[in-house]
């Protein structure tokens, strides 16, 4: 509509400058502020392409596509909305049925946990996440992460203002689902090969429990009132 108003303008002045003696004054266009999403945005990981799409939840329209690091994969905003973090691994894609002899070997240089800032739309730093993160959770004051290491069997606890590991702990085989529990007081994590839900204890970096659920459990959703944890089972279809 704005592109056909330009082209109607000048058709308007012309016929004005001929019914007229005097030339109609030129008016300076004025400038329009850039617009603002219609909507909250989105944020999306790629993978394959190691960046992250921005839309505009408004118009489903691409705002803008940033660079972030080797497989970008889990991502969860602060808790004031201002930086979301990205797990990112040097580890190879593989897959449940793929021979990892044939693979080559992973780049440890590259995992860690990409800091984007929101307001500056780039990454502006990466700090430790444990071997291979694949997914993770922060803790209600945003103060920590907890992180699945998917090749090394483990849950990293890090604190986000040093950007260090301070707590690791084993939970069953291919780690992948983090969640904190509404009243922040356990953290539980879901392994896929074993099937199993690891209870963290983030206090003590010690794990409380674990127990038996689904084939490859993937991740976790709670009640509000953490009553119940509903898991979804990618084997079983459920």
């Amino acid at each position: 509509m704005n592109s056909l108003k330009c082209l109607l303008l000048p058709a308007s002045l012309a016929v004005f400058c001929l019914s007229c003696s005097q030339p109609a004054p030129v008016q300076k266009a004025e400038q329009k502020p850039i617009e603002e999403p219609a909507g909250p945005r989105i944020y999306v990981t790629n993978e394959v392409s190691g960046d992250m799409t921005i839309i505009d939840s408004g118009t489903l329209n691409v705002i803008a596509t940033v660079p972030l690091g080797k497989r970008p994969r889990g991502i969860h905003a602060s808790p004031d909305g201002k930086t979301i973090y990205v797990a990112l691994s040097g580890s190879p894609i593989g897959g449940p049925d793929v021979d990892e002899s044939t693979l080559p070997p992973p780049d440890k240089t590259a995992d860690g946990i990409g800091v984007f800032d929101v307001a500056q739309k780039k990454i502006v730093r990466v700090i430790k996440g444990g071997s291979d993160p694949e997914n993770f959770d922060i803790s209600k004051d945003g103060s920590q992460l907890f992180i699945s290491n998917e090749d090394d069997e483990a849950v990293s606890v890090v604190d986000v203002a040093s950007g260090t590991v301070v707590k690791s702990a084993k939970v069953g085989a291919q780690p992948e689902g983090v969640k904190v529990t509404p009243d922040g007081k356990t953290v539980w994590v879901t392994s896929e090969e074993t099937g199993t839900i690891s209870v963290l204890d983030p206090a003590t970096g010690k794990i409380n429990k674990t127990f038996k659920v689904g084939h490859r459990p993937r991740s976790v959703a709670f009640s509000p009132d953490g009553k119940k944890a509903y898991v979804n089972a990618e084997n079983d279809g459920t």
